[in-house]
């Protein structure tokens, strides 16, 4: 993002923790909740970004996912997004992987590894349509997870300034 290094977004999310278990999908295994990411460009391949993200999830409660039971859940994350062209395209897909810190019901810490695909399409100057497809690596047991997310992207900053073709304002561009 030249000349607009941050960017804010904002994301439906959508956790499914039964998919680990269940031999169909159903579109039922989906909860739903929202995050908040900040973003920032670092160099050409390499974003960093930092999601937070909340809903209310259905954990299983048994080692055989026979049994789910709603909590709360809140997780932040940071993230590095290895991107495959140049920004300001009209898609923009990135690789992701990260770390990430989860707390259920607010008695419950874990670590996970969030890794997926983000696609950012550009619908203005500086706002995206910006859907993601995540899996969650759980570092405790049956704590995987699917989490798709839709949203939007807001790029911040004062952009990319324009080259100014007449700078003295004669009415002849700088180049003649």
């Amino acid at each position: 993002y030249r000349g607009n290094p941050d960017a804010l977004s904002f994301r439906a999310v959508f956790p499914n923790y039964h998919f680990q278990f269940a031999n169909t999908k159903n579109s039922s295994d989906f909860t739903v909740g929202a995050q908040l990411e900040y973003t920032r460009h670092l160099n050409d391949v390499l974003n960093l970004s930092v999601p937070f993200h909340f809903a209310a999830a259905e954990y299983p409660v048994d080692d055989l996912g026979q049994r789910f039971q709603e909590r709360t859940y809140f997780g932040l994350d940071a993230q590095l997004q290895l991107k495959f062209f140049n920004e300001g395209q009209l898609f923009n897909p990135s690789l992701y992987a990260g770390l990430g810190f989860n707390v259920e019901n607010f008695d419950a810490f874990a670590l996970s590894a969030p890794v997926g695909l983000l696609l950012d399409i550009r619908v203005a100057d500086r706002l995206y349509l910006s859907p993601k497809f995540e899996y969650r690596i759980g570092f405790e047991d049956n704590r995987n997870a699917l989490m798709p997310a839709l949203g939007v992207k807001i790029l911040l900053g004062p952009g990319t300034p324009k080259e100014n073709k007449d700078r003295d304002g004669d009415g002849v561009p700088n180049a003649e």
